[in-house]
């Protein structure tokens, strides 16, 4: 038996906005130490 295509579309559409959250948090992540990094070389 094979999984309905509905089932198999909403499984991508779940694991592509997972990713993308993901994908977000790491873009977060990396501005956030880009402005940590500037703060520690204003200081010296």
């Amino acid at each position: 038996m094979y999984p309905h295509i509905s089932q198999i579309y909403s499984i991508s559409a779940a694991s592509l906005a997972q990713s993308k959250t993901i994908y977000d948090q790491n873009h977060t992540m990396n501005e956030t130490g880009k402005k940590y990094a500037e703060k520690c070389l204003e200081r010296y």
